[in-house]
């Protein structure tokens, strides 16, 4: 057995432990999680000495899930501007992504995998177009969740996009680990209604969306008109697709997914109140996946998430990818977050950042909290307020098991 304690522990399930004590056993499996050694001693029945206790200072919390990443897009960092509004980034990404060796590519995929372990996080949920992370997944120590993300701006592309989508999921279900996936759109505007026709008919029980992004993207179902739409001309595609009708772009195309049960909504940097409240009401089971450093690298501007909270506490963290984020670290969103919404507790970000995560992924069998049973790593987060029991500008964050 192992015994890990911290000033504070967080088993999440629960309320926060002072001077509580983890115990897990060589593989990682929680055994027990007690209040102090008093208790410990009293529950195994017989004197552990504090010597074999390996105290920290700072807090113990399950290991975190990164519910929005692009780790094949890890060979793109710093290569793309700031502040560019989402267009922008569009353009230089298109433009970018296809830069560098196959070799850079994989090592910076090995690279950014393998901080994100360090940090602490234990599961990703992981956007791909290509197969390029698949062997990386199959041998990797973290849990994966793919979603096989499709576009087509035309109805003429959409049969091969879904064939190809479709030998993705086959190539990912071949794996021996992490074969987790489903078949996902990537934003309202880049997927024509026979594309979403597709992904509702395949009845996947969990897909991810990116979803009111920019405000360009309401605009643009709104009135048909906007830096999208002017975009997209730019290059040739017309959007003929998209009907202007008054509405927000998130009530035109929830109702095209009526058989997806759970749906990730990405972003939401623009969702109103009645927004929130339409895909509540019309998705089984509606998640909202904040990405702030992306938010701020691409729009500079944040989503209203305190407000979002006062409508549902189905919430996520993710980090988005290398290509609009200076680093895959939870703790790095939930710093953006404290300093913006200070009135947002400590225990509702560890809550959105593990077990919720845990949950969206299908994953709170294993990960999301200590509790017996589980293996869901653990995670000490240094130089933290604990009398108010606050990440501070200097907090960090690993693995310790």
């Amino acid at each position: 057995m192992k015994f890990y304690s911290a000033d504070i522990v967080f088993p999440i399930c629960s309320t926060p432990l002072k001077d509580g004590i983890v115990v897990m056993d060589n593989s990682g499996v929680v055994i027990d999680v007690f209040e102090n050694i008093a208790f410990l001693n009293n529950a195994l029945q017989i004197q552990i000495e504090p010597s074999v206790i390996e105290k920290f200072h700072g807090i113990l919390t399950p290991g975190f899930i990164n519910s929005h990443c692009h780790l094949e897009l890890s060979h793109l960092k710093g290569r793309i501007s700031k502040h560019n509004k989402l267009t922008g980034f569009i353009k230089e990404l298109i433009s970018v992504r296809k830069q560098g060796e196959n070799e850079e590519v994989l090592d910076a995929i090995k690279s950014a995998e393998k901080n994100m372990f360090n940090d602490g996080i234990v599961a990703i949920g992981d956007i791909s177009n290509t197969s390029i992370t698949f062997p990386i997944k199959n041998e990797s120590d973290l849990l994966y969740h793919t979603f096989i993300e499709v576009f087509d701006l035309s109805e003429l592309n959409t049969e091969k996009t879904w064939n190809t989508a479709k030998e993705l999921e086959g190539m990912l279900k071949s794996n021996n680990r992490n074969s987790k996936c489903s078949i996902s759109p990537h934003s309202p505007y880049s997927v024509t209604p026979f594309l979403f026709q597709k992904i509702n008919k395949n009845k996947a029980s969990l897909i991810s969306i990116h979803n009111q992004e920019t405000e360009s993207e309401n605009i643009l179902f709104e009135t048909g008109s906007g830096d999208l739409k002017s975009f997209f001309e730019a290059t040739g595609n017309n959007l003929v697709h998209i009907k202007a009708n008054g509405k927000n772009s998130i009530q035109n195309y929830v109702p095209l997914l009526n058989n997806c049960d759970e749906i990730i909504f990405v972003h939401n940097t623009f969702s109103s109140d009645d927004d929130i409240q339409f895909a509540i009401k019309n998705v089984k089971k509606a998640w909202w996946c904040f990405c702030p450093n992306a938010n701020l690298y691409i729009e500079n501007t944040l989503p209203e998430i305190e407000r979002i909270t006062k409508a549902t506490e189905n919430i996520l963290i993710g980090t988005d990818s290398l290509a609009s984020n200076d680093q895959l670290s939870i703790l790095s969103e939930l710093k953006i977050i404290t300093n913006k919404f200070p009135q947002i507790t400590l225990h509702q970000l560890l809550t959105w950042s593990t077990i919720n995560g845990a949950k969206a992924l299908k994953m709170d069998n294993e990960l999301g909290t200590l509790e017996k049973g589980k293996k869901p790593g653990l995670v000490l987060i240094e130089n933290v307020d604990l009398q108010n029991q606050k990440i501070t500008e200097s907090s960090k964050s690993k693995k310790v098991a």
